[in-house]
Formats: structure tokens, C-alpha cells, sequence
């Protein structure tokens, strides 16, 4: 019955990422207007999951100060307003402070930080028409191959757990299965990539990105640990969350723009594949 329940979880995860996965490369694709519409979608049912752990309620003013303020720094990094995004996430998150109890004003405010960040530092990397599609197609590819292998790694291989505190079900098998893939993928990438500048480093930066993905992932876990729960809603068939399948993707595509924008802050997109 085991193997049963974990083969049907198994193909609502392949399901449910695929259409996911689908959806997000057409919006990518098909105007960066879109690609921020669905982040800004996205983002605020992550900020409703937040609220719900944080603060143990479904809606609260909070969750519209919340929501609206990382619609609003999108919009704004949408017209390419220098800056004004991030003044607009700090200001959402002083708002957010003093409201409600003492015990949840912090976490309350860093929510807006950690889903509005990588929300803004994806719409800017989009916008580079020189490369910034590939860009994001690229961590999508890089961290959608570590998450797979290093469950499945971990499935076949098992072993010793890597923390069993935070997270039981994480061994160090399935962070190394996880690690080769990304590394993998990204020399696949690079391999596709025609006037690549160096496959050595789109592959070291795949892997880069993958381990970013474990750090976010475990972040997310002991965020789940101290709210003591095993996901943040039941959105998404089989991970349960977006804030459950998104955390290692929102640590990678931080990373991917912080790298490619201090390269070439022109054109960050092309810089972080081609690194010029």
C-alpha cells in the first residue's frame, strides 16, 4: 500500500510541476508582461501561505499590505524605475511591523523580503532582450533537474540523513544525486547554447545554482519547522504548496540575477550564460 500512495504522490508531483513548468515557460516567452503577471500571481499566494503559517490566519489585513506591496514593486521594475522596487518592498515591510501580535511582526515583515526580492530580480532579468529568457529558462532547467535526481537519488540510494533535525527525509545521497544533476544540466545547457563563452562555466554556475536550490529548500524547512507544519497550503498537487516547490527556485534565480547584474548590469541576462 506504501509503494502504492508514493507512486500516485509521485505522478501528482510530475503532473502538477509539468503544467507548472509549462506555464511559467509560455509566460516567460511570450511578453515580459505576462512572465510578471504570473509572478505577481504567484507571489501573492506565497504571501497568503506565509500569513497562514506565520500568523495562523487565512486573510488579514496584513496578507493586503503584504500582497500589495510586491505587486506594486513588480509593477514598478515592470517600467524599469531604478531602485523605486526595492524602496517600495522596504516601505511594505516597516508598514507591516507594528501590526498584530508581537510574536509574528518580524517573520510578517521578512515575507515580503523573501518572496518580493527574487519576484523583482526575475521581471529585471527578464528584460533583457539579449539574453535574459535563456537566463531564467536556464536556473529553471538547472534547479527543476536538481529537485528531481536528488529525490529520486535519495529514494534509491537512501543513507545517512543530512539534517535530521530540520529535515528527516533528506540524505546526502540525494544532495549529491541533486548536486551531479545540476552540474549535469548545466553542460547540457551549455552544449545547446550556441556562442556559449565557456560550457566549464555555465556547468560550475549550474551547479552553483544548485546548491543555491538545496540552501533554499532547507531554508524553507526550517521555516516549516518552527511554525510546525509539513507544507505550506495544498495548492499544488503533490508538493503542497508554492512556497514547497518554489523555495529552491526563489535562492537560485536571487543568485542568477546578483551574478549576472554584477557582471553586466546592462545586459545581465547574457552576461550570466556568456559572461560578457
Amino acid at each position: 500500500m506504501a509503494q502504492r500512495l508514493d507512486s500516485r504522490e509521485l505522478q501528482l508531483r510530475i503532473v502538477s510541476a509539468a503544467a507548472l513548468g509549462s506555464l511559467a515557460i509560455f509566460c516567460l516567452w511570450y511578453h515580459q508582461v505576462s512572465f510578471a503577471g504570473l509572478l505577481a500571481v504567484l507571489s501573492s499566494i506565497m504571501a497568503w501561505e506565509w500569513g497562514r503559517a506565520v500568523r495562523g490566519v487565512e486573510f488579514d489585513l496584513r496578507l493586503l499590505v503584504h500582497g500589495l506591496t510586491i505587486c506594486l514593486a513588480i509593477l514598478t521594475a515592470i517600467l524599469s524605475l531604478t531602485w523605486l522596487p526595492f524602496v517600495i518592498l522596504i516601505a511594505g515591510s516597516i508598514l507591516l511591523s507594528p501590526l498584530g501580535p508581537k510574536g509574528t511582526r518580524l517573520m510578517s515583515a521578512a515575507g515580503v523580503f523573501y518572496i518580493g526580492v527574487p519576484a523583482v530580480l526575475a521581471v529585471w532579468l527578464r528584460q533583457d532582450d539579449n539574453g535574459g529568457i535563456l537566463a531564467i529558462l536556464f536556473v529553471l532547467v538547472v534547479v527543476a533537474a536538481h529537485d528531481t535526481f536528488a529525490m529520486a537519488t535519495g529514494k534509491l540510494f537512501g543513507g545517512p540523513r543530512l539534517w535530521p533535525s530540520l529535515s528527516p527525509n533528506k540524505t546526502w545521497s540525494g544532495v549529491v544525486g541533486g548536486l551531479v544533476a545540476s552540474l549535469v544540466a548545466g553542460y547540457i545547457f551549455a552544449l545547446a547554447l550556441s556562442g556559449a563563452a565557456n560550457s566549464s562555466w555555465i556547468a560550475s554556475l549550474g551547479l552553483l545554482l544548485g546548491l543555491a536550490g538545496l540552501i533554499g529548500d532547507l531554508v524553507e524547512s526550517a521555516f516549516k519547522r518552527r511554525y510546525d507544519i509539513r507544507h505550506a497550503s495544498g495548492v499544488v498537487p503533490g508538493h503542497g504548496g508554492l512556497l514547497d516547490r518554489l523555495d529552491g527556485l526563489l535562492t537560485a534565480i536571487t543568485l542568477a540575477a546578483i551574478i549576472g547584474f554584477a557582471i553586466n548590469p546592462e545586459a545581465p541576462g547574457r552576461a550570466l550564460l556568456f559572461f560578457q
